[in-house]
């Protein structure tokens, strides 16, 4: 199914005085130039989001100077890894010390801070600013599937053997999140089910060794499909092949409406405009549109339209009537058709992601 996206690359967090009202971002605070990164925000499709393990957000992050943040409430399950420097999580009631290699998986329901070059004093260290790749997630059975990642002797911090792999599906989903595969979220599905299979194998791996390490132990991890099964999946749908493009023929001009609609989402488009533009029949270009990309051309523009909306939401003060204003549609039009998509409101969805990661 194809859906929007927004990636960009954030050099610069704008401080409390120029914001106004700061709304913090995912693994940013209010300081000017505090962290870099690149991320994508992704909307799911209708069907991926009450159906399949989805993405919500993925990137790379660099600090740039400390920083600590705290967040509850969201309906999200977090995975990180450090990719270098050190930092603290607070989850649980439990302080986690965190280090190169270490690894994070958590219930974003539950509250939980992170901070990253600060002293037990809460002054700022003058060295070990962490960079972190990581993924936001959810789907329809993930509080039933991070109780048996719990009950297989998972932690919310743990130490892999091999890193590497997780960061491997973490590179792959930024890559298929920012792609134009018209079967992306059944792709993405696949990777997040990678994910959790790697993390219940190490959860089970742990219970067979001394607390503290994580790795490979032989005969201790179940098969892949074992591992599914535990947690309501289908081993059979997750594995299963995705069909190749069969429209190679017509994918040049559908593609070009697809670029028009990804850089002029903001203006007023109707399909007639498009089949006047294009040259192309109407009714036609609503079945090439949605051959190629497995939704229909009005559902594939709300969803740009929907993850331009979270990126400001997230990222800047600015209010949904100015939003509305600028995508040349009323604010009750807006707010009906991001609960439609998000679920919740537009003030609703500001509130719960308000903070860093």
């Amino acid at each position: 199914m194809r859906s929007g996206f927004c990636a960009e690359k954030y050099n610069r967090i704008p401080s409390q005085r120029e914001k106004g009202e700061h709304m913090d971002s995912l693994f940013s605070t209010n300081n000017t130039d505090t962290v870099r990164s690149s991320r994508i925000i992704y909307t799911p499709s209708v069907f991926a989001r009450s159906s399949l393990l989805h993405l919500q957000e993925t990137g790379t992050l660099q600090a740039l100077h400390p920083h600590k943040s705290e967040r509850s409430g969201l309906h999200s399950c977090l995975f990180f890894t450090v990719l270098s420097g050190t930092g603290r999580l607070v989850y649980g009631g439990v302080v986690h010390e965190l280090r190169t290699g270490d690894c994070v998986f958590i219930d974003c329901r539950k509250p939980y801070s992170h901070e990253t070059g600060m002293q037990d004093s809460g002054q700022p260290a003058p060295s070990g600013l962490w960079s972190l790749q990581w993924c936001h997630f959810y789907g329809p059975n993930m509080n039933a599937i991070y109780r048996k990642y719990q009950e297989r002797g998972g932690r919310p911090v743990f130490r892999p053997a091999h890193p590497e792999n997780y960061m491997s599906i973490l590179t792959e989903l930024f890559q298929i999140a920012g792609s134009a595969d018209y079967v992306r979220d059944m792709r993405i599905q696949e990777k997040l089910s990678s994910l959790l299979i790697l993390l219940m194998e190490d959860a089970w791996d742990t219970r067979k060794k001394a607390p503290g390490r994580s790795g490979p132990m032989k005969g201790s991890a179940k098969s892949s499909g074992s591992v599914l099964r535990d947690f309501g999946m289908d081993p059979a749908e997750a594995s299963a092949d995705t069909p190749q493009n069969t429209l190679a023929d017509k994918t040049a001009n559908v593609q070009q409406v697809k670029e028009y609609l990804d850089e002029n989402f903001r203006e007023k488009i109707t399909l007639d405009d498009l089949a006047a533009r294009f040259f192309i029949n109407k009714y036609y270009l609503l079945t090439l549109f949605k051959d190629r990309y497995g939704v229909t051309v009005n559902a594939y523009l709300n969803q740009m339209r929907v993850t331009w909306v979270k990126q400001q939401l997230r990222f800047t003060d600015r209010t949904a009537e100015s939003l509305a204003a600028e995508l040349q549609i009323e604010p009750a039009y807006l707010s009906r058709l991001f609960k439609k998509v998000e679920g919740v409101s537009p003030s609703e969805f500001r509130k719960s992601w308000k903070g860093d990661a």
